[in-house]
């Protein structure tokens, strides 16, 4: 499956060394700069790797599904694993007829991929496109047609999500703007951030608020995989990007997360009235991705927030052994 399977592979490959991980999207996997968040830690005495897992063009199914395969993979070392909210339900065709859309398609997991589609945090209209859509696509897995659908309607994001061999001596990260990548290339050209395309990204122009419904629905997809994640013994946390174009939707989602589990540790960077030095045309490579240099500038933000959760998260695990209260009582 397109980059899925080979991040898989890497992560075993490394899994020894990791004390942390991102799950997300394109946006993890271009925004999290993991060597250059390593060697921060690392100045601040703090002994933890952090390893990006971030897959393009992820789907809540299948960060469920790479969930389960960290925790089944887990090696002891492994305590944290920080989810990003992944991208909406999958709304093309072609692209649920690639090998890997046509795995969560298939009737095995098809009810998980059903739940993302009633989960859809876009317009009625979009919701009514991936209703119909998945609908055909699981029908052809059913009935034993998904390879000839397949062949029929070729998906231009499998030949494009291609994995380079680079990623694997990075931690997992790659600049969008040092990937050679073709389609990678073309989206650069073709959706470059201007001052203009951002302020009006700002404005909320581009985008579009959920409602409580929409919200709690996604956010309880979440914190499932976040319930298993902490079922298992490790550490969830919620990681919410930069993205100019969907800053209002993604508070809507990370504010319906945090009224049902207020104790989930959150890193929140997606602010432009706090975190104004993200949100500058100039470190982005298009209207969704931050170049090298703006996850650079991430990793310097979001550094000591993740050092100061973690000193934290110490001295509550040290009272908790000592049986100490991890709050203590007021004079």
């Amino acid at each position: 499956m397109a980059v899925l399977s080979e991040k898989m592979d890497d992560y075993l490959l490394h899994r020894d060394e990791i004390d942390m991980v991102f799950l997300g999207s394109s946006q993890t996997f271009r925004h999290i700069d993991a060597p250059r968040i390593n060697r921060l830690l690392d100045e601040a005495g703090i002994d933890l790797t952090v390893y990006n897992f971030g897959v393009p063009a992820l789907t809540e199914p299948e960060m469920r599904y790479i969930a389960d395969f960290i925790i089944e993979n887990k090696s002891p070392r492994l305590k944290y694993v920080v989810l990003q909210n992944p991208l909406r339900a999958e709304g093309e065709f072609s692209n649920m007829m690639s090998q890997r859309g046509r795995f969560f398609r298939a009737p095995a997991r098809a009810a998980e991929t059903w739940t993302d589609v009633n989960c859809y945090t876009g317009t009625l209209m979009g919701k009514i496109k991936r209703y119909r859509n998945n609908a055909q696509a699981m029908t052809a897995e059913a009935l034993g047609l998904g390879r000839l659908a397949q062949l029929a309607f070729p998906s231009d994001d499998e030949s494009a999500l291609k994995y380079a061999s680079g990623y694997r001596d990075n931690d997992g990260f790659w600049p969008v703007d040092e990937d050679s990548n073709g389609h990678v290339v073309m989206r650069g050209k073709n959706t470059p951030m201007t001052r203009k395309s951002m302020d009006n990204f700002l404005a909320g122009k581009s985008d579009y608020i959920p409602d409580d419904k929409a919200s709690t629905c996604r956010a309880n997809e979440l914190l499932e995989t976040i319930g298993k994640i902490r079922k298992s013994g490790l550490k969830p946390l919620y990681f919410v990007s930069p993205s100019p174009k969907e800053t209002g939707h993604d508070k809507a989602i990370t504010e319906a997360i945090s009224r049902a589990d207020p104790t989930l540790p959150i890193l929140d960077m997606s602010s432009p009235g706090r975190y104004p030095e993200l949100f500058q045309p100039s470190l982005w490579f298009d209207h969704s991705h931050m170049k090298g240099n703006g996850a650079k500038a991430l990793a310097d933000l979001i550094s000591p927030a993740l050092i100061a959760h973690l000193q934290t998260s110490n001295i509550a695990d040290a009272r908790i052994a000592n049986n100490d209260p991890v709050v203590p009582e007021t004079p």
